[in-house]
């Protein structure tokens, strides 16, 4: 039995009685031994492979589980679920892939928190924003709008529409036209019928996300229909009291100029002159009376001090003015009371004035009948009124009653040396008191005039 070192086996020897069996042994022994490291080489190699396979196996499920658990929070992520954290166990080398996915959604919950927070103090300032803003892309469609543009251009849908569903305008049309190929803010007016008659004016301003590449516009629209209503009032105003004026100021230049033309001499004629200048001077006295009232009750000059009178009284001093013009005319004056009332608080001062003028413009438009005013009590609401027998006054004028110098029939209440102030006199000294002024009438038939207190 020997080793060999250069082969590398192991070898065993036997001597047999018989020479020529030696090398037959010898190669059996070797057979043997070559089984036997074959058999231990293959059992190593398989137990291995088991091993190294389950081992592979482990590792892919363990692999599997950590991308499926990555994976799911991916997708949470992209529903907007980012409140979430990656925890993994036993992960290894994927902790660091959890830690940046879970400071990334940490990032994005602060991101979308901050984004909530902008859109929150947009939405404030678009509700408080009183005049309408739209925000327009380059083909035309609103993105964005205030809360108020309903309340300028009605309840219909505005985002994602085209603007001149919005604002059906051919001035703001052009206007954003303009824009658009200069790039620069523009202006104008607009004018507008539905839903209600409006006054607009806009500025457009172009909107770049890049320096130079026009990404839309912006459009502001303020109401400016008070302010037109305002202007055309002053327009009227100015209008009027120029015509007011200049008619009795040519009657007296005229007259004037023909008593100095030689008509003092003719005494019957002159006299007859010089009635008409005064009376067209007192019609100008009158005039400006009323405008300087009208002004001062508008400005708060005027100021109402209310105080218990007794109402009998200030009838009394009514029925003392106009008794003897209703006389002349034939026309009854009575006074209506009601027993239950006998006490208002008001300004007598101004309480007579709104009286006088309305009693007095019944008399002037009253040809048959008369005119009878008082106090009364219905459905639990006191009253004043003044009701005649007059021409009455169409349905369509009625809301008119109480403009300046507004007459249903011009020509006659001149004729009659109205200014047509009175009654926008009485309206504002009837606001003044927190009154409500009604105003029934009918051609023909008479008007009746409530003051409910």
């Amino acid at each position: 039995m020997r080793d060999s070192i250069s082969r590398r086996k192991f070898y065993i020897y036997a001597v047999a009685v018989i020479a020529a069996g030696l090398f037959s042994e010898l190669y059996i022994a070797s057979a043997v031994r070559d089984n036997h490291i074959r058999t231990r080489i293959i059992l190593v190699t398989s137990l291995a492979l088991i091993v190294t396979w389950g081992f592979s196996a482990w590792q892919t499920e363990r692999l599997r589980r950590l991308l499926k658990q990555i994976t799911d929070f991916s997708r949470s992520l992209s529903r907007g679920e980012i409140d979430k954290k990656l925890v993994l166990q036993r992960a290894g080398e994927f902790n660091e892939i959890a830690d940046n996915l879970t400071s990334m959604s940490f990032n994005l919950q602060g991101m979308m928190k901050q984004s909530e927070e902008e859109r929150s103090r947009l939405n404030v300032i678009l509700r408080s924003v009183p005049d309408a803003l739209l925000i327009i892309d380059v083909k035309g469609a609103v993105t964005l709008s205030s809360s108020s543009v309903r309340d300028f251009f009605g309840d219909i849908p505005v985002t994602g529409v085209h603007f001149i569903e919005v604002v059906r305008n051919h001035e703001f049309s052009d206007l954003i036209d303009a824009v658009k190929k200069s790039h620069l803010p523009g202006m104008t007016e607009c004018a507008l019928e539905v839903p209600t008659e409006k006054h607009l004016t806009v500025r457009v301003s172009p909107l770049f996300y890049k320096e130079s590449e026009l990404s839309g516009f912006v459009a502001v629209f303020h109401d400016i229909t008070e302010i037109k209503k305002l202007e055309q009032v002053r327009k009227d105003f100015v209008a009027n009291v120029s015509h007011e004026l200049k008619t009795p100021i040519t009657a007296i230049k005229g007259f004037a100029d023909t008593l100095l033309d030689g008509a003092l001499s003719d005494r019957d004629n002159a006299e007859r002159f010089v009635m008409t200048i005064k009376a067209n001077s007192e019609r100008i006295n009158a005039l400006i009376d009323d405008l300087m009232t009208i002004s001062k009750v508008e400005l708060g000059v005027i100021k109402v001090e209310k105080t218990l009178l007794d109402i009998q009284s200030v009838f009394e001093n009514i029925v003392e003015i106009f008794k003897d013009k209703a006389v002349a005319k034939k026309l009854y004056l009575k006074v209506e009371g009601s027993p239950d009332i006998q006490q208002i608080e008001a300004d007598r001062n101004r309480l007579i004035q709104v009286l006088t003028n309305l009693v007095g413009n019944a008399i002037k438009f009253t040809e048959t009948g008369g005119v009878t005013f008082g106090i009364k009590q219905e459905n639990g609401k006191v009253f004043l009124f003044v009701e005649d027998t007059g021409i009455g006054v169409p349905d369509k004028y009625v809301s008119r009653l109480g403009e300046r110098f507004f007459r249903v029939d011009p020509a006659r209440s001149r004729k009659m040396g109205g200014t047509g102030l009175g009654l926008a006199i009485v309206k504002h000294l009837v606001k003044a008191h927190g009154w409500s002024m009604q105003v029934d009438s009918s051609p023909g038939e008479g008007t009746k005039v409530k003051i409910i207190l």
